[in-house]
């Protein structure tokens, strides 16, 4: 291949993470629901387009050994580190291409799962041409495609700071300046709001979302080139232009419309009889979208949009919601609450409900298969005046979760992750995991979830973690790297001035840490 020109993507590193919403058994999950027959996850072809470093199939790849992974980029810089973190895991069924959209080779085949996070909205149109080609070519039959992308009315607003950083940092050459004067900018629009309006609530608001912003996720969100909104109606009509149809949102609670009052309700499902685009067009208008992550396929396949709640019977089910009261009552038709962080809840009076969403909590982050949640949920419910049939319990308590499911409080999986949450004799934390605390603090668990992990000692933890040491070793090396004043941060400074107490109290503390590294998802059984 000829050697290729340096990317912007070379010059401000992207930050790469897991992107959940993306996950084949997400994908499986949803198609399967809507009356598809998608590959099993264990089993499929993936290719993600824009794939950085890697960082979103790797975790694929540990897991699903017999599945093969492809991914393709552009940026040299990334794609070579992905490389470096793929020789060191040892891993055969992932490949990391830097390669040209516009050439893909013949070779490469077809795909169970496309993914393309965070690139539809950033490219030039002829080359929004071809990932939709791309799809159309190389997705299996009942394969699945997922695309994210920005979306109006609610990118109206986004635009408005990014024509303010645009204008602003014009004449600015040095990529890294051209961040520091678009911050800078911002944080003063928002301090010289003096009086309460719409402007200044929408500038705060801002100002608080850059604070939290990486420097390589602002830079090429907010100040690329290219960064080219649509409506759903156009993104759809130029996926159908390439024979693929809308499937669903990842996220199939985007799709719900129950937080709405009735009246809205009523005509938001008369559009869904007529038209699920339409009807999902005016859900953006009443949402304010400004990003979607959809899922297509082709434009042949028979798809189901009336979900029969039976069909849940086939998942495994997860929730991280909790009870409103720390010991419900679920032997009387009291209602009880259960709220998600994500700030979706559901509240039922059904003791077989309630049973079956205690039983999740207690039992998370471990998924449930639907037929033992059901015996869990049997076994706690009262037996006073007789409990329903089999069947009839059955039906409740399928009915009731596709409801939740539908409010984005529990998850349903095809799959269910492989972790333990009993800190063995010897415990092997994620090889992955090892490896990312090597690097930096972003951590992907077996669960495929970010978490950043700043507590140093806590990374030298995490990387000693290797199934060779039993905990009393454990303990000899992290009083060692304590006694040893290891990296000298703020923090250990701190420890250095307490260091005996803090190193009687390591013990204890390094069975706590253990317990915690397990509820995060981060050992092997």
């Amino acid at each position: 291949m000829e050697e290729q020109a340096q990317t912007v993507y070379d010059e401000v590193l992207y930050p790469n993470y897991i992107y959940t919403q993306s996950h084949p058994d997400r994908l499986a999950t949803v198609a399967t629901l809507m009356g598809m027959h998608p590959a099993p996850v264990e089993r499929c072809r993936v290719l993600e387009m824009a794939c950085g470093d890697g960082s979103n199939l790797m975790p694929l790849a540990l897991d699903f050994q017999k599945s093969e992974f492809v991914g393709i980029d552009l940026a040299a810089l990334p794609i070579e580190r992905g490389k470096l973190l793929i020789e060191e895991l040892g891993l055969k069924n992932i490949e990391l291409h830097r390669q040209d959209l516009m050439a893909l080779p013949e070779t490469l085949g077809q795909f169970d799962y496309i993914i393309a996070h965070g690139l539809y909205s950033w490219i030039p149109p002829a080359v929004q041409d071809q990932v939709m080609a791309i799809c159309a070519k190389r997705l299996s039959p009942h394969g699945v495609a997922y695309i994210s992308y920005n979306t109006y009315p609610g990118c109206r607003l986004r635009e408005i700071t990014r024509d303010i950083m645009l204008f602003h940092t014009k004449d600015v050459k040095d990529r890294r300046e051209r961040l520091r004067q678009a911050r800078a900018l911002v944080k003063w629009l928002a301090d010289a709001q003096v009086k309460t309006s719409a402007y200044q609530t929408f500038l705060q608001e801002t100002q608080k979302a850059f604070e939290q912003k990486n420097d390589g996720a602002l830079y090429h969100d907010d100040l690329a080139e290219i960064n080219s909104p649509v409506y759903f109606h156009q993104f759809v009509a130029h996926a159908a232009r390439y024979g693929l149809q809308f499937l669903s949102e990842a996220d199939y609670f985007e799709a719900q419309y129950h937080e709405f009052p009735a009246e809205v309700t009523e005509q938001l499902q008369q559009m869904s009889y007529e038209s699920v685009l339409t009807k999902e067009q005016y859900l953006d208008f009443l949402k304010g979208r400004s990003f979607r992550q959809t899922m297509l396929c082709r434009h042949n396949v028979a798809l189901n949009r009336s979900i029969k709640p039976e069909l849940i019977k086939n998942f495994y089910i997860t929730t991280e919601a909790k009870p409103a009261q720390a010991e419900p009552d679920i032997k009387s038709d009291a209602v009880e609450e259960f709220t998600h962080s994500s700030e979706g809840r559901m509240a039922t009076n059904n003791p077989l409900v309630k049973a079956a969403m205690l039983h999740l909590s207690r039992v998370h982050p471990r998924a449930v298969k639907f037929d033992q949640l059901l015996e869990a949920a049997r076994a706690r419910t009262p037996v006073e005046g007789g409990q329903m049939s089999d069947d009839d319990s059955a039906q409740t308590l399928a009915s009731a979760l596709m409801q939740t499911y539908g409010a984005g409080v529990i998850e349903l999986h095809m799959h269910a992750h492989e972790f333990t949450l009993e800190v063995s004799e010897r415990p092997v934390a994620s090889r992955l995991a090892r490896a990312q605390a090597r690097r930096g603090e972003v951590i992907t668990t077996l669960l495929y979830k970010n978490i950043r992990l700043d507590d140093a000692l806590g990374r030298q933890l995490l990387l000693l973690l290797d199934g060779t040491r039993d905990h009393a070793a454990i303990l000899r090396e992290m009083r060692a790297l304590v006694e040893a004043g290891f990296e000298r941060s703020s923090q250990m400074e701190e420890i250095s001035g307490e260091k005996e107490e803090f190193l009687n109290a390591l013990p204890a503390q390094l069975e706590e840490k253990l317990a915690e590294l397990a509820r995060l998802g981060l050992l092997k059984g």
